[in-house]
């Protein structure tokens, strides 16, 4: 532990200040549980809003308010075991690209796997394409609303 100094600080000054720190903590809690709550209604109101666009056969829509679209998302997932990682590193390897993604980032990872998914849909294989090692995407749908302009 430190020698005291002479300092103009004294205890008092530190209660207070750790007061205030604690009070802040907890008044940045409360935002925060409460932007959590409005977060996960502006997601139930998101899911109504895409509802309503398949509800009338629509993928995208133009409102006084926002234009709205639906987003099909693909994402790949990293292998998960070390068998399925050393198949995919083989994989790699076999089309020539292990040495730039051997340490692939799940960016990368998906950027990659859409784009072998096109070449195998363009060269008529993609309904059987599989990447080896990698389990099967997962799809999600999104809707996005941009705010219109005013």
């Amino acid at each position: 532990m430190q020698e005291p100094t002479t300092s103009p600080v004294t205890v008092k000054d530190l209660d207070e200040l750790s007061k205030s720190i604690v009070e802040q903590r907890e008044k940045l809690d409360l935002m925060q549980a409460a932007a959590s709550e409005e977060g996960k209604h502006l997601a139930r109101l998101e899911m109504k809003l895409a509802s309503y666009l398949k509800d009338l056969g629509r993928s995208n829509y133009k409102s006084p308010y926002a234009t709205i679209s639906l987003i099909e998302r693909t994402s790949y997932r990293l292998p998960a075991t070390d068998e399925d990682r050393a198949t995919f590193f083989d994989y790699l390897k076999a089309v020539g690209v292990y040495d730039r993604l051997v340490s692939v980032h799940s960016a990368t990872l998906n950027s990659f796997a859409k784009e072998q998914q096109k070449i195998a849909d363009e060269e008529g294989r993609g309904f059987d394409f599989k990447i080896p090692g990698l389990s099967a995407p997962t799809v999600s749908e999104t809707v996005r609303v941009l705010k219109a302009k005013e």
